[in-house]
């Protein structure tokens, strides 16, 4: 049944200045865009007076995937309530296909789930099958991940690769971005990925280029060395002719001038090689407990990590390491039942609360959530967020899951695309289109995520309605997947190929 959506004012996703516009979707695509008045509609009309109506978002950051909530919640509501209608997993260099059972363990100890998953695909083109049959609520495309190539062929040991094997992870990535895998992911900050060689790196982003995939990189240093992770990155970028995404480039406090002279250096390059960066608004970052520890447990076995911190003396140098941290901006995110009553406490109270420092607090987290907690981070200076959120460079971007630690976090916080835009359109300083134009058709580009991003006659029905900047009523392939501020768990999300998307 056609669906006329009238009297909107339409921001269309290309940076030009908004117009009260008519938009009429029949099946899955936009038909129509403009006055409706003279067209005779048969079927359903929304009046959008008073709202702005605007391209489904795009979140390039998203990590269902990891978590495994593609899965477990199809649905994806938490994106459709934010007016997000397309996800991009596979990033930080992990993945979820090729994958295998060691993939599977992996993967649970870096991202701290249940283990109880069983996954019934190996390749990409299973993966895509086995997915699109669970019906998502919200579009997914994936990119592959360096470590997770890396596992299947080693079985999850952490070493170089001999010849014969490194052939092997490059068929990998080959037959994945052939199957329409988006482009190719690292996270060399990660302890998995941490000593593997730039060359390596470099050879596989060079058979994403040759797919027209996207190089995602999660950078090697995200503290005091972050240029140079930046240059080596953009390098390689210069040296495949890959298109560069940095993501999570949030700048950090203590960091900030190595942050801004790492985006004056990005702008700069960006008229030889296309390089953007992802930031989230909110100025905090969701991490592992684990990433508090040091190196050598961050890359041990979770069970080995809680013997060691059953341990006397591992449990003394654990402790002697977290004193270096400061917690004062720590708090609980997500973590599992009995210990629900953790969830958003900074760290300081729960102290309080056990009557110990912080650091031993902080070790007993570990110890009751079996170092399965998450833990949000407030890092940025709010000034210069905004400065990198305006950077001609940025994509805008949640680094959020579908599901998980969200729950605990304030509504007011939760909803981190219509906060920016509130701000934009409050502060005059920065043309809303513009924003938009950075959840929406600059991450489309980027991508090459076909027919979206767009309000225009041909592309997919991905529409979003915002009164006061919060999502109303949201189209994901034409099919309504909100009305009136009400999930209508419809799903009608599509999976997102680099071949046929």
């Amino acid at each position: 049944m056609p669906t006329l959506i009238k009297n909107g004012l339409v921001y269309d996703g290309t940076e030009a200045e908004p117009q009260k516009r008519d938009i009429l979707i029949e099946r899955k695509r936009i038909v129509f865009v403009g006055n409706a008045k003279k067209r005779k509609i048969t079927g359903e009309t929304i009046d959008a007076s008073g709202a702005i109506v605007t391209p489904g978002f795009i979140d390039v950051q998203a990590h269902s995937d990891h978590n495994l909530s593609i899965f477990s919640d199809p649905a994806q509501e938490h994106f459709i309530e934010e007016g997000i209608t397309t996800i991009i997993g596979g990033n930080c260099g992990k993945s979820t296909v090729p994958f295998n059972a060691r993939s599977f363990a992996t993967l649970a100890d870096w991202e701290n789930h249940e283990t109880s998953f069983s996954a019934n695909w190996t390749t990409a083109a299973e993966f895509f099958s086995a997915l699109f049959k669970k019906g998502l609520g919200v579009n997914f495309g994936t990119l592959i991940g360096l470590g997770t190539i890396r596992n299947f062929v080693l079985n999850g040991t952490a070493r170089d690769l001999t010849d014969s094997q490194f052939g092997m992870t490059k068929k990998l990535l080959s037959d994945s971005l052939s199957a329409g895998a988006l482009g190719f992911s690292s996270g060399t900050e990660h302890a998995d990925q941490k000593n593997i060689p730039n060359f390596e790196i470099a050879e596989y982003v060079k058979i994403a280029a040759e797919y027209g995939g996207v190089y995602a990189a999660h950078l090697r240093d995200t503290g005091k060395d972050v240029g140079r992770a930046a240059r080596e990155a953009v390098k390689v970028s210069l040296e495949t002719g890959a298109r560069l995404e940095i993501s999570h480039f949030n700048p950090p406090e203590a960091f900030e001038r190595e942050y801004e002279d790492a985006l004056y250096e990005l702008e700069a390059v960006s008229a030889e090689s296309d390089v953007h960066f992802d930031v989230s608004p909110m100025g905090w970052s969701a991490v592992s407990v684990r990433m508090f520890l040091p190196e050598f447990y961050k890359r041990s076995a979770r069970n080995d990590v809680i013997e060691a911190l059953k341990n006397k003396s591992a449990r003394e140098h654990i402790l002697a390491h977290l004193r270096k941290n400061h917690f004062d901006k720590v708090r609980v995110g997500r973590v599992s039942s009995p210990v629900e009553f953790l969830a958003g406490k900074k760290i300081a109270d729960i102290a309080a609360l056990f009557g110990t420092d912080q650091p031993e607090a902080f070790v007993r987290i570990m110890m009751m959530t079996g170092l399965s907690a998450l833990c949000l981070v407030e890092t940025e200076n709010g000034k210069l967020l905004k400065k990198f959120i305006r950077s001609p460079r940025s994509i805008i971007a949640s680094n959020t899951a579908g599901t998980g630690f969200n729950e605990y976090i304030h509504s007011s916080e939760k909803r981190q695309f219509s906060k920016i835009l509130k701000e934009t359109f409050h502060e005059e300083e920065f043309a809303l289109e513009k924003m938009i134009a950075k959840m929406t058709s600059v991450p489309a580009k980027k991508y090459r995520i076909g027919k979206r991003g767009l309000i225009r006659e041909g592309y997919y029905a991905d529409i979003a309605i915002l009164d006061n900047f919060a999502a109303r009523d949201v189209f994901v392939n034409g099919a309504r997947a909100m009305k009136n501020g009400e999930i209508t768990r419809t799903r009608s999300g599509h999976i997102l190929k680099r071949k046929n998307n």
